[in-house]
């Protein structure tokens, strides 16, 4: 067996376990059903299949309907790590052998075995992450939880899914900080590599300087043209300039309110309709961060640390 740790490039987080099963179970689901799959790009939807991106959900379902009818699903995985989940849309869920709908991944899963003799490993993950893609709306599927944007939820989505785990020895940890303090005390001679051109680096920082300098490497690139950029800002910035995209405005689904800047949406959105927020205890007043709540303690003369 090959071990993964001579060509490991990404950060040192992975799932739990070895996932072949659930990635079998996850190509026959894509096959079988309308669980669309896509990645996030940003604050928009990306067809796995041509790299078109969608703001709207709806958009995007009329285009897996209409230009991917016929698919093959390998192509869906297609520069996916072997521990990583797909995300799929299950909007409508149907099984598209006998057209019946369903409202869960578990439900679908026992009827492509059971009814259709599908090759489904029930003892074993499903190997999908489950969104329910609405616009404006952005409530994870596991939990409930109310999200700001797209982008905060695949944020928040993932920590159902991953666990910290060293990739050299397999201790485990609940957070990154533990897991990177463990990798620099016990492998200090770990190496990592650029996954585009393959160069060898001593460690994570200069992997990054490396990305941020070298153009061919940069992580970001164009889905119109072959650009390639260090910051999804700067990148953003080129669509709009050079391919016309139009400039997001977030909106508010709860108060219609819109806003021309992510941050202030995401302000807006923690402190009018998440429970998220530190309220300070004197006054009332609500912060998205602890740190702002700290500094704001000391207008309360009466406040003693």
């Amino acid at each position: 067996m090959e071990c993964l740790c001579s060509r490991y490039s990404g950060p040192f987080f992975v799932l739990e376990e070895w996932s072949d099963p659930a990635r079998e179970n996850a190509g026959t689901i894509i096959k079988c059903t309308t669980a669309y799959p896509f990645r996030v790009n940003d604050k928009c939807i990306v067809c796995v299949y041509c790299q078109e991106l969608y703001e709207d959900p709806d958009m995007f379902r009329k285009h897996m309907d209409v230009e991917h009818e016929q698919f093959n699903e390998k192509v869906a995985f297609y520069n996916l790590p072997k521990l990583e989940f797909i995300k799929a849309d299950l909007t409508n869920l149907t099984c598209r052998l006998c057209m019946q709908q369903f409202e869960t991944l578990e439900i679908i899963a026992d009827h492509l075995k059971n009814i259709h003799g599908q090759a489904i490993d029930l003892n074993a993950r499903l190997g999908v992450m489950p969104y329910v893609l609405r616009k404006d709306v952005f409530n994870c599927v596991v939990c409930g939880k109310s999200c700001p944007s797209l982008f905060h939820l695949n944020r928040h989505t993932i920590t159902h899914f991953l666990s910290y785990v060293c990739h050299f020895c397999g201790k485990s940890y609940v957070a990154t900080t533990g897991l990177l303090r463990h990798v620099r005390s016990k492998h200090q001679e770990y190496k990592v590599s650029c996954r585009r051109c393959g160069k060898v680096f001593p460690n994570m920082e200069a992997k990054e300087k490396h990305r941020r300098t070298e153009k061919s490497c940069m992580p970001y690139c164009c889905s119109k043209c072959p650009e390639r950029f260090h910051d999804w800002k700067i990148r953003k910035r080129h669509m709009e300039t050079e391919h016309g995209q139009t400039k997001r405005i977030d909106r508010c689904a709860d108060c219609n309110i819109t806003f021309s800047k992510g941050s202030a949406y995401y302000q807006h959105f923690k402190l009018k309709h998440s429970k998220d927020c530190v309220v300070c205890k004197h006054c009332g007043m609500k912060f998205i961060c602890r740190s702002r709540y700290k500094r704001h303690l000391s207008t309360h003369v009466s406040y003693s640390a």
